[in-house]
């Protein structure tokens, strides 16, 4: 299961900013729109025109994306935003 990231509305000033590697910022969003959409990592690697689950299961560890990767995702999930992980 995926959790929400909290926000200043739910917690008031109890939640603090907080800089994360982009490369985990990057896989956790990605993790999140993936269950958001009810896909399985089987299905989003096919949708992205992988040839293995592995290669998609280190996109949701710490990896460093190629730009046509990242063309695919956003193609795939257009309310991904690159802005929010970098």
């Amino acid at each position: 299961m995926v959790f929400p990231p909290p926000s200043a509305e739910s917690f008031g000033s109890a939640v603090q900013s907080v800089e994360v590697d982009p490369k985990v910022a990057f896989a956790r969003q990605l993790r999140q729109f993936r269950v958001r959409n009810h896909l399985t990592q089987k299905e989003a690697a096919r949708r992205l025109g992988m040839r293995s689950l592995y290669s998609y299961q280190r996109l949701e560890r710490r990896s460093n994306p190629s730009l046509a990767t990242i063309k695919k995702i956003i193609i795939l999930f257009p309310e991904f935003s690159l802005d929010s992980v970098l």
